[in-house]
């Protein structure tokens, strides 16, 4: 059996160990959460820039950074949405607004550089979490799944489509938040 290194030790995986007493964490003594604003003007085409500094003696834990977005539907002309239109978004809408997110630590990028961002977010979605987080915390980011073979559907068979056009019906604002998916 080759190891990863020469000193390493060989051992049990945790989920197959059921009868050990487990460890107590004790290297994080308190946690918080920081709201940081765009560092650039918000554009139609243009990237969205936050800048967290590091102070070298926090942990910064991107599996639990949260994206926080407000938006609002408009007509071409910047109009409000008449109660009659029929338009909604997509399905899991705040991570389909974006075609990219790069993220650096210390100039170095982290992320993979592709412009598979929304389609990579929809299926990690789908694949990795159970219909109760699905009609729960998951539809803060607009997920509202679409009925199966009714995707193109606007004549209300499409219980997702129904359900994002309702909240976001006569351009009323909506909030949505959800964490971002790295590489």
């Amino acid at each position: 059996m080759s190891f990863l290194h020469n000193h390493s030790c060989e051992c049990v995986k945790s989920e197959l160990d059921l009868f050990a007493l487990p460890s107590t964490q004790t290297s994080i003594e308190n946690g918080l959460w920081i709201h940081y604003k765009p560092i650039s003007s918000l554009g139609d085409d243009g990237p969205i820039e936050f800048q967290v500094p590091g102070t070298g003696d926090d942990y910064i834990d991107l599996s639990h950074t949260l994206l926080h977005i407000k938006a609002k539907v408009l007509n071409q002309d910047s109009t409000n949405l008449v109660s009659t239109t029929i338009v909604a978004p997509v399905n899991n809408w705040l991570h389909s607004l974006f075609s990219q997110l790069d993220v650096y630590l210390n100039q170095k990028l982290l992320s993979p550089p592709n412009n598979t961002y929304a389609y990579r977010a929809y299926m990690e979605t789908l694949l990795n979490y159970a219909p109760a987080a699905k009609q729960s915390h998951l539809t803060c980011s607009l997920w509202y799944e679409d009925t199966a073979g009714k995707m193109d559907s606007t004549d209300g068979k499409n219980i997702g489509f129904v359900k994002r056009q309702e909240l976001i019906s006569e351009s009323k604002e909506i909030e949505m938040i959800g964490k971002i998916y790295l590489g």
